[in-house]
């Protein structure tokens, strides 16, 4: 019960989070083009999907990604940007699933992004 305690907090935070972040950046978010063909990895757990996507992530100019940070505030990263430095120490610094490199900026999978 504790995680879907953690979950649904988590989730409503990033949703009131989500309102400043349309007062601040709604329009612009708005006006950002998209590109009608996107790339979407898929796979079963351990069949190197995130060794594909932290490949194809180190050409910014073609992919675009989410990064750790992203993920964990996905309704607000752009306002909370200036801030990013205040959370760094809430990250380990190995996954613990694989003792991967880990940090705010490295490319993540959005599986993990909450909002109610």
């Amino acid at each position: 019960w504790q995680r879907v305690a953690f979950v649904t907090a988590i989730a409503s935070l990033n949703s009131f989070l989500g309102t400043i972040e349309a007062l601040l950046n709604g329009g612009a978010i708005a006006r950002q083009p998209i590109d009608p063909r996107p790339v979407f990895i898929l796979g079963h757990p351990r069949t190197g999907t995130t060794l594909l996507h932290s490949l194809m992530a180190l050409d910014d100019a073609t992919f675009g990604y989410c990064s750790t940070f992203c993920v964990a505030f996905p309704s607000a990263f752009l306002w909370l940007e200036p801030f990013k430095a205040l959370f760094a120490g809430l990250v380990s610094e190995k996954r613990p699933m694989d003792n991967m490199a880990l940090d705010l900026d490295t490319p993540q999978e959005d599986e993990l992004g909450v909002s109610a």
